[in-house]
């Protein structure tokens, strides 16, 4: 038997083919380089510049020097290799280029230490390759001649960032090899006490969290737990105590303050967080004689601003005492005033535990002053705790019953969290002639905030008419009212009508009298509505005006910078990107600090694939804002996309490690990072720690919500969203919600030019289709009815060779005389599910064709943004040919004989390396059918696709395919037992796709090519290979063979597909296909229409999406 040629020479024109282009790209580049110092003078005097870059921690521009220096790529090896290889591993991007550099020169030369060396230190730079490195250098300190080098560089990577928990660990590892090492023996100290303060700390979080909760005493034991961890830690002991002394034991308070003295003697921190509790106690002098004990140079802003308040609060009580004093209810008063700015100061120093003690101790002071009270409780909301700020004030209701103050202070506070109901109602209880001006207008906006916030929940509800009422209603309430008609003004906007919103508010700014804070409520108004050349006018105008205020111009500069990013971001999304850089580039002048701007040039960039640039414009701006955490995770982001996923995750990793867990904003900002690096679990684990501290934060409940999104868990996240009120992230989830559709459309699919009424072929298939959505997790129920008319035309009597090769024919040698026609029609079924992860179905073939049976699958598959995997059990039908799809007449006897399905499983593998994307298919399936030979397939693919082009609107990608298929049986012919299926014993393609594919407009489009050489083994298969006795009476056989690759033209198909949308439920599309190879023409043709059950509005989806008749499943 032949055996399989191997496509060696294929592969071997193509190696060629890369080298040439490799070559030339490579001549290329040389030609633009800007810089080959070619003379000595000029490499030493780059030499020298980069030595210096290097030591002034510009490791960038050092990494750009030195590629300048070795224009045509790093050196072979030795020291020059070693120094280029330090000085482009320690950048984010030439990291992985020194990793493997570094690693080709060990595998070459293992017996040269430097090279070992180097390679430790590289591997030691990265977090996830850290304790690699370490290894390769604990091995070489076993070699005495290289134990203090190999020492050295160890002690260098244990001063990399990494968690006190690894620290620890990578400290203790040292100084069993080194048990003497005092400066690492030193640092482990430090480490451990930084260790044990950060775990204080922790439990310091969820005390104050089981506090607001309720849960005093589980308070008191995670305090108690953070002091045994760290007995000198001032703030969780004085913690503990002031919860004993809200318990009413404030003796058992003093006595574990005492104890901290006597621990600490001299430590100023315990001793102002001792003078704190006593002056909480109200032991005033005994506080004052406590902060006198700290020495002049160790006195902090805070402890200077205690002693003064403390000070106050002595003179006042020997006022008191004197009786001597006037108004001493107002002198209390004015104490409580300076408490308040005190907070407000240690507020703004970042104190915020110092501020809580200030104004606990003002309020113990004078418990019935509602300002105070007011502005502890707006702490603790901040931070998450909602309900004790709410029982803070409740308990304000209980010490002054009926007092106008508290109510409106109270009212206010529910203000802050969106509770308007409970704030009416408090403003209610006063007075209508008590109420003073700023009262009945807290009144009038919180009315106004509960109406809009009705109107908006009634449009998600989908209630037209009580949205129109309810605005019409808001409309008249708001008269002419600056900052109320600006309130329904941006409602409007929310309400997806911006055009109403901004006839509502443009009366009032035409006035000649236009009040400059109405002219800013429009401007700002246009910008949110992205109306751009109105607010242009109208900027000009603005900041031509004689009498702005500093707030105004702010205002301005803030306006002007947002119109030119929204400009520019509109450009760059219609693919303009040159005149999107005009448009930012006079803002920038005017403001070249302005962030705003710089973050629309690094778009601008990204658009224009200059991730380079981009990556440098957001270092500009962590120049200018180091702590920006948003530019951070936009840098890490952009790696992470360009493929340096690695490196971006450690980013993400050390960003992290750097945020306190009390900062919840920027947590959660980081958190969102993770998911959309694809890292779900990350960003779980930050947002439950979260949900520990602050468990009623918005900005946490919203994070909770997108991690329940991202996880699949929609009615999860719906709750998390609902409990925040964010509505917008509700109606975010809901807009993107599996949307229902009908869909019909017409295939035609012909393939003629082999025997007719044989293998020639023409189906026409109409299916109908409903995709109904079930539940509130994306999943859509389908039913599916699709007329099949499949034609192979008449059996033709000319010349008899196809005819001896079709049913009986052969071997009964009967005298046909009429040409019967071979067709087929009739109606396939299909029932089924598809939802995140899972697709089921179940149907049937076309019910009247000669073989009809029952077919369905079931599909299992886990996608994130880098990695997918899918496993597909199903038994599915062929259609390469009419006896194959429908079966067939013999037309001799009139015996049925074919109707072949496929029945196995699959498992498809993909991984995604930003641009870069590769798969892996395998499976494995027995094909069967009515009289028909059982056959076995193995099938095998593999292939990548590089992304040259990926824009939101547009992804242009090519790629090669590697095809393998091995059929047990060559059952591809048509007489009596056969299959009529293509399935050599072996089939080898290589394939070259080309696929581009976008949307402009209300248009989407896909245009795809590929090109393809094949090379197969068939094996000798007999004419009837189930029915021995009709096989013996010819014992006539079908030839196999090789079909080697370059014996035949190679293959190509050319596709096309457009889909319009003509309204926001309707679209109409059609697509083309035609397929040429040796003995296989097929050209396939469809149109189709869809209507949507509800409007869509997002962008046109694509590629186009045409109806998927169920014998494609």
């Amino acid at each position: 038997m032949p055996k399989v040629q191997p496509l060696h020479r294929k592969l071997s024109r193509i190696a060629c083919l890369l080298a040439m282009v490799l070559a030339i790209a490579s001549a290329a580049a040389q030609d633009i380089l800007p810089i080959h110092a070619k003379d000595a003078a000029a490499k030493r005097a780059l030499q020298a510049k980069i030595n210096l870059l290097v030591r002034a921690g510009k490791v960038d521009e050092a990494a750009s020097a030195i590629y300048l220096l070795y224009p045509n790529g790093p050196p072979p090896g030795g020291e020059m290799a070693l120094e280029y290889y330090d000085v482009v591993g320690n950048t984010e991007k030439g990291w992985k280029e020194a990793f493997e550099g570094l690693k080709r020169l060990v595998d070459a030369a293992p017996e040269d230490v430097s090279y070992r060396m180097a390679f430790a230190r590289q591997l030691a730079r990265r977090s996830a390759t850290r304790r690699e490195g370490i290894q390769m250098l604990a091995e070489m300190v076993k070699q005495p001649d290289l134990k203090q080098q190999a020492l050295g560089e160890w002690r260098w990577a244990l001063s990399m960032p990494d968690n006190n928990a690894l620290r620890i660990e990578r400290y203790r590892d040292y100084l069993k090899a080194d048990p003497g090492n005092t400066s690492v023996i030193d640092a482990l100290a430090i480490v451990n006490r930084e260790e044990s303060e950060r775990q204080a700390g922790k439990m310091r979080e969820i005390a104050a969290a089981q506090v607001a909760a309720g849960h005093q005493e589980d308070a008191a034991a995670s305090l108690n737990k953070g002091l045994q961890l760290n007995p000198k830690n001032a703030w969780v002991r004085f913690d503990l105590s002031r919860l004993y002394h809200a318990q009413g034991d404030s003796e058992r308070g003093r006595i574990l303050m005492k104890k901290g003295m006597a621990a600490m003697p001299g430590d100023a921190d315990m001793m102002y967080a001792s003078a704190l509790y006593i002056g909480l106690a109200d032991d005033v002098e005994s506080a004052l004689r406590l902060l006198d004990k700290i020495p002049a140079t160790k006195r902090s802003p805070p402890m200077l601003q205690l002693k003064q308040q403390l000070l106050d609060q002595l003179r006042a009580k020997q006022m008191q005492k004197t009786a001597v004093a006037n108004s001493p209810e107002a002198r209390v008063e004015s104490l409580s005033a300076k408490a308040r700015d005190v907070a407000d100061q240690q507020l703004a120093a970042g104190h915020t535990e110092e501020a809580i003690a200030t104004l606990a101790q003002a309020l113990q002071a004078e418990p019935k002053n509602p300002w105070v009270r007011f502005d502890l409780a707006r702490i603790y909301y901040k931070r998450g705790a909602k309900k004790q700020g709410h029982a803070l004030m409740e308990e304000g209701m209980s010490v002054a019953p009926g007092d106008d103050d508290v109510l409106y202070a109270y009212a206010l506070y529910d203000s802050l969290s969106d509770d308007m109901e409970n704030a009416l109602r408090l403003i209610g209880k006063i007075p209508v002639a008590k109420r003073s001006t700023a009262m009945q207008r807290l009144h009038k906006k919180l009315t106004m905030r509960l109406l809009i916030s009705h109107a908006l929940a009634d449009a998600r509800a989908g209630k037209n008419l009580a949205v129109q009422e309810a605005m019409v209603r808001a409309t008249a309430d708001a008269e002419d009212d600056e900052e109320l008609v600006n309130m329904v003004a941006n409602a409007w906007v929310e309400l997806k009508d911006p055009a109403r919103g901004i006839a509502l508010m443009r009366p009032l700014v035409e006035r000649p009298s236009a009040p400059m804070v109405a002219q800013l409520y429009y401007a700002k108004l246009l910008n949110r509505a992205e109306k751009n050349e109105e607010l242009a006018v109208l900027l000009e105008k603005l900041s031509a005006s004689s009498n702005l205020t500093d707030g105004d111009k702010a205002e301005l500069r803030y306006l002007k910078s947002s119109l030119a990013s929204h400009r520019a971001d509109n450009l760059r999304h219609a693919g303009k990107l040159d005149e999107a850089r005009v448009v930012l580039e006079p803002a920038m002048r005017e403001d070249a600090r302005n962030t705003d701007l710089l973050h629309a040039l690094a778009r601008v960039h990204i658009a224009a694939h200059e991730s380079q640039r981009a990556s440098e414009t957001y270092r500009q701006i962590l120049q200018l804002e180091p702590k920006d955490v948003r530019t951070r995770l936009a840098l890490l982001k952009l790696m992470f996309e360009e493929g340096e996923q690695t490196a971006a995750r450690d980013g993400m990793d050390e960003l992290l490690m750097s945020i306190s867990e009390d900062d919840v904003d920027v947590r959660m900002a980081i958190a969102d990072g993770y998911l959309a690096m694809g890292d779900i679990a990350a960003g779980r684990k930050i947002v439950e720690d979260a949900l520990n501290i602050a468990p009623d934060n918005n900005r946490v409940l919203i994070e909770a919500g997108r991690v329940a999104r991202a996880e699949g868990r929609t009615g999860k996240a719906i709750a998390y969203f609902t409990r925040a009120g964010a509505n917008e992230e509700i109606a975010d989830l809901e807009s993107g919600r599996a949307k229902g559709y009908v869909t019909a459309g017409i295939e035609n699919l012909s393939k003629v030019g082999g025997a007719p009424g044989i293998s020639d072929l023409v189906i026409t298939e109409i299916p109908v289709e409903a995709r109904i959505p079930v539940g509130y997790d994306g999943g859509l129920a389908i039913v599916q009815a699709t007329r099949v008319n499949a034609d192979a035309g008449a059996l033709s009597l000319a010349g008899q060779y196809d005819l001896r090769q079709f049913g009986k024919v052969q071997a009964l040698s009967p005298n046909i005389t009429n040409k019967p026609d071979q067709s087929a029609s009739g109606t396939a079924l299909l029932l089924g599910y598809e939802g995140d992860g899972i697709r089921a179905d179940i149907g049937t073939t076309p019910l009247e064709f000669p073989v009809h049976q029952v077919v369905g699958g079931v599909r299992w598959s886990k996608y994130t943004e880098n990695s997918g995997f899918s496993f597909d059990v199903s038994s599915r039908t062929l259609t390469s040919s009419l006896l194959a799809y429908a079966g067939v007449r013999d037309p001799v006897t009139g015996e049925v004989w074919g109707g072949v399905r496929n029945s196995g499983a699959g498992v498809h593998v993909a991984r995604s390396n930003g641009r870069l994307n590769g798969f892996v298919d395998v499976g494995y399936y027995w094909l069967t059918g009515t009289n028909v030979l059982d056959n076995t397939k193995l099938e095998l693919r593999t292939g990548f696709d590089w992304s040259f082009v990926k824009k939101e609107d547009m992804l242009l990608t090519a790629g090669l395919t590697l095809t393998h298929w091995a059929f047990r049986e060559d059952l591809s012919h048509y007489s009596f037992g056969h299959g009529g299926y293509y399935s050599p014993q072996s089939y080898v393609s290589l394939a070259l796709p080309l696929r581009w594919t976008g949307r402009v407009a209300h248009w989407s489009y896909l245009l795809q090519y590929s090109i393809s050489a094949s090379e197969t083994y068939t094996k000798d298969m007999p004419y009837y290979p189930t029915n021995a006795a009709l096989q013996n009476s010819t014992n006539a056989t079908y030839t196999g063979g090789i079909s080697p690759y370059d014996a035949s033209p190679p293959g190509y198909a050319l596709g096309a597909a457009l889909e319009y949308q003509f309204s926001s439920r309707l679209f109409a599309g059609g697509r083309f296909m035609m397929e040429r190879s040796p003995y296989y023409a097929p050209d396939t043709g469809f149109v189709y229409l869809r209507y949507m059950f509800d409007d869509y509005t997002s962008p046109i989806p694509y590629p186009p999406l045409p109806v998927k008749s169920y014998s494609k499943y």
